[in-house]
């Protein structure tokens, strides 16, 4: 049996074996959690170790499985080892889940899993389709980087110091939606810089450009989490990551290396964000590096949530799950009622799981500018054990798209917001917003229209020269 043959094999009885545990009574794996938990373990592993044997260590399902891990299982290792209680949830309401509750949030998620495996074999390519590099996009793309470059030191400046007038919690709460800037070109800069590192990506520069403007790029984003988001700072670097292992033949030992001492620094930064947004006084435990996966591993909480309030609360016309997508008609439509922050409005318009089942579960914590946050298992589970089959089947699908797709540069323009919203899948919605997408769109055909206009332009000079000579 040839390892194709081998790996089809185990990802489709195990698919069998938690589709089968997922129709039992509970009560029977609850006898045996900690051994239930040590075969997710095991199998998750098995996952793991297929995809980088399949795909490679910087492929983009690779990267997926560890945020995975991290999102939806972080609790699972801290549960089998007695560090933390997998059932005990602590935020916005204490809550000690049913452990068959527990177990149904795993299976769920077990079988979202494997059908991903199961399918991205099938769907997914192994590599992008090579393009060419455009000179024209990493020049202007450079260009309106460095353009902007100032402006967004000032909005940050701007904004850091709104937040120590404020705080943390107000500002997260919707205060920022007071603050004045002395000009336009300053309040968008952020969309302006972003935009420009984005058409440079699309033009595929060399690998020291390359390096040189992700710094840059870098280097604003870690300014910016310093207003306490930590996902500002680590998805950019794993992006990085990605877009350095699939569009440049590198040393991959040498950046596997260079990956892990990178992890290590991360989960160091982003428990030392999480201290710093509730902690103005700056001061940091750093006991909570021991917590991390923990901490992280939220998710599973969530989704236990969902399953123990979903039949009380109310029902949505389309489900959690495309309310991103019809997110920019609400808005237009509701825009007075859906600028000022966390409010009923916003509960009432919105057919979002974050909004509704915070505010379910503690309006006063909704409305002071709490949330849960999502989780696309959560969304698909609205449809029952069929929901998380076919939503899955379609994120093979949807993933393979970007590789598919890889030698059109608006794809390559989109990757960044693509490759990040697979990164957080795991607690995130599970479409992308489509309102930041609709603004990105209408950037890019105002730049297509310039560079079409460049082209045309270039080209009737060469005709009077070669005429004139």
């Amino acid at each position: 049996m040839n390892f194709s043959n081998f790996r089809f094999l185990v990802i489709f009885s195990n698919f069998i074996f938690v589709t089968v545990l997922y129709f039992i009574d509970y009560t029977f794996i609850a006898e045996y959690f900690k051994l239930f938990e040590v075969y997710i373990l095991l199998l998750f592993s098995l996952l793991v170790y297929f995809n980088i044997r399949y795909f490679g260590f910087f492929h983009i399902m690779v990267f997926f499985h560890g945020t995975f891990l991290l999102f939806v299982l972080g609790k699972v290792p801290s549960d089998l080892f007695d560090l933390a209680s997998i059932q005990e949830f602590y935020s916005l309401v204490n809550v000690n889940f049913q452990i068959v509750t527990i177990i149904e949030a795993l299976l769920i998620s077990m079988l979202s899993l494997l059908t991903i495996n199961l399918f991205s074999f099938v769907f997914i390519p192994k590599k992008l389709k090579k393009l060419n590099s455009n000179s024209l996009y990493i020049t202007l793309g450079k260009r309106i980087m460095l353009f902007s470059f100032p402006l967004i030191f000032i909005k940050l400046y701007i904004e850091y110091k709104f937040i120590m007038s404020v705080g943390y919690v107000a500002y997260y709460a919707g205060a920022a939606t007071n603050i004045h800037y002395p000009f336009i070109l300053i309040s968008i800069s952020h969309m302006i810089f972003s935009f420009g590192y984005f058409i440079f990506l699309a033009g595929v520069p060399e690998l020291k450009k390359f390096k040189l403007y992700s710094y840059i790029f870098l280097f604003i984003m870690l300014v910016d989490a310093l207003k306490g988001s930590r996902g500002v700072l680590v998805l950019p670097i794993l992006f990085y990551f990605w877009y350095l292992g699939n569009f440049y033949k590198i040393n991959i030992k040498k950046y596997v290396k260079r990956f892990i001492i990178f992890t290590i620094v991360l989960i160091s930064l982003s428990q030392f964000y999480a201290q710093y947004r509730l902690d103005s006084s700056k001061s940091y435990d750093y006991d909570k590096i021991l917590s991390f996966l923990t901490d992280q591993g939220r998710s599973i909480s969530l989704i236990s949530l969902y399953i123990e309030n979903k039949r009380s609360m109310p029902e949505t016309r389309l489900g959690y799950i495309f309310e991103p997508l019809i997110f920019p008609f609400i808005y237009i439509n509701n825009r007075n009622l859906l600028s000022h922050g966390q409010n009923i409005d916003t509960v009432t318009l919105r057919e979002n799981l974050n909004h509704r089942l915070t505010y379910y579960l503690n309006e006063n914590y909704y409305l002071s500018g709490g949330g849960l946050g999502s989780s696309y298992i959560a969304e698909a589970y609205e449809f029952g054990y069929l929901g998380i089959i076919f939503f899955s089947i379609l994120l093979s699908y949807l993933i393979s798209l970007l590789y598919k797709y890889s030698n059109q540069r608006i794809m390559i323009f989109f990757s960044f917001y693509i490759v990040t919203h697979i990164f957080t899948i795991g607690r995130a919605e599970y479409f992308i917003n489509m309102w930041t997408i609709l603004k990105y769109i209408i950037l890019y055909s105002i730049f297509i229209f310039i560079v079409k206009m460049l082209i045309n332009k270039e080209s009737k000079e060469c005709i009077k020269v070669s005429l004139t000579h």
